[in-house]
């Protein structure tokens, strides 16, 4: 054996970029897979949960439940109010109403990602050039 390669006989492991031992073990992987979840559960929560439950409660509640779509309006204000100390009102309103907007697309893309994984299609590529022969 190699002077200062790693030993994975008896216990030893790999070693990382710095000469430290890379973790192992299942809870190394569940971390490592845990990537934009907090975008993605955001995405579930503006662009599907909020919108159903404010048309299943319709009924129920004559309308009133009409004044959820009010919480959308507090998700641009808070999102305007970010981008304001970096950027003009306009361009930090324009992004606001941009990002409110894409909430239900983005539900919509998981929804799908998340079917086609399910039934084991895959997604086809868009291509907006055409081919010259």
């Amino acid at each position: 054996m190699m002077r200062g390669s790693p030993s994975l006989v008896n216990g030893g492991s790999e070693l990382g970029e710095q000469g430290m031992p890379m973790p192992r073990g299942p809870g190394y992987m569940i971390g490592r897979l845990r990537h934009w979840v907090r975008e993605s559960l955001r995405s579930w929560l503006w662009g599907l949960m909020l919108p159903l439950s404010i048309l299943c409660s319709l009924f129920w509640s004559h309308g009133w439940s009409l004044l959820g779509g009010v919480t959308y309006l507090a998700l641009g204000l808070k999102i305007c109010l970010r981008k304001r100390l970096d950027h003009t009102w306009q361009e930090s309103i324009l992004y606001a109403i941009f990002c409110t907007m894409g909430k239900i697309p983005e539900a919509q893309g998981q929804m799908q990602f998340h079917w086609q994984r399910i039934t084991g299609r895959t997604c086809q590529i868009m291509e907006y050039r055409t081919t010259v022969d």
